[in-house]
């Protein structure tokens, strides 16, 4: 299924990017997760394949200190494994956001 936008066919990760491809993934989660980055690094190890990320920078606190965001960067080597990754952070309940 192709989604549409103004009319036209939007582009798919398949055509913005060409793989293998490095992505820098911020995720948001809630800051009383005990060992969240332990915890996210071992469920991008499952989508993304054994040591094929790396942690990007200091984790940053929200204003109010209730989300912790990470930036994670992986090696990507198809848009499927890419939608995959997605897919799979956003279900796990302490992640927030995924951008």
């Amino acid at each position: 299924m192709t989604a549409i936008l103004n009319n036209k066919p939007a582009q798919g990760f398949k055509e913005l990017l060409t793989f293998p491809a490095v992505i820098d993934f911020r995720i948001i989660i809630d800051a009383l997760e005990l060992d969240g980055l332990k915890k996210l690094q071992q469920e991008l190890t499952k989508l993304a394949g054994a040591q094929d990320y790396a942690v990007q920078g200091e984790p940053r606190v929200s204003a109010n200190g209730k989300y912790i965001s990470y930036t994670l960067r992986a090696s990507v080597h198809s848009a499927e494994e890419l939608n995959g990754i997605y897919t799979g952070l956003g279900k796990i309940s302490y992640v927030k956001h995924v951008l």
